[in-house]
């Protein structure tokens, strides 16, 4: 709830994107680390789970670009 009212809700989007993830909803983490990234882009929890998302959806191409970007 307090995520869907603050815009700017950084830990409560992590939290979010980790729990999907490990309940196997990877589109639901996926969308919700990209979330977190556009608010804090340098957030390696949310950069990790977004990539990690992305690869068990079998968007390998996505990921392997996200991957390269924070290679940097």
């Amino acid at each position: 709830e307090v995520v869907s009212q603050d815009p700017d809700e950084l830990d409560g989007r992590v939290r979010l994107a980790k729990s999907f993830f490990e309940a196997g909803d990877f589109a639901k983490a996926e969308a919700m680390a990209r979330d977190a990234l556009m608010i804090d882009v340098a957030n390696a929890d949310a950069k990790d789970t977004y990539i990690d998302a992305l690869k068990k959806q079998k968007k390998d191409a996505e990921a392997a670009r996200i991957e390269k970007r924070y290679a940097k």
